[in-house]
């Protein structure tokens, strides 16, 4: 099923993210193709069950740190 978004995540594949033993998700891409926006998707439910952060290195257009920088920031429960 595809969500609101236009994302569509293998039950698979959600088992491998959810997965305790993998610490570091990696997510690289063309500028502009919905990494932030896909990050944002997975954490929303990553972050019900784990403690979650994220650091952002697209020092084009930030959105934990201001523009130019790199940032990383704790990701609340309630994401």
């Amino acid at each position: 099923m595809v969500d609101e978004k236009g994302f569509f995540i293998p039950e698979r594949l959600w088992k491998a993210l959810e997965d305790p033993l993998n610490r570091l998700i990696l997510v690289i891409g063309a500028s502009d193709t919905g990494k932030t926006t896909f990050i944002e998707y997975i954490l929303k439910r990553l972050c019900r069950v784990f403690r979650c952060s994220a650091v952002d290195l697209d020092m084009g257009q930030s959105r934990i740190g201001p523009p130019t920088t790199l940032g990383w920031a704790r990701v609340p429960e309630d994401f």
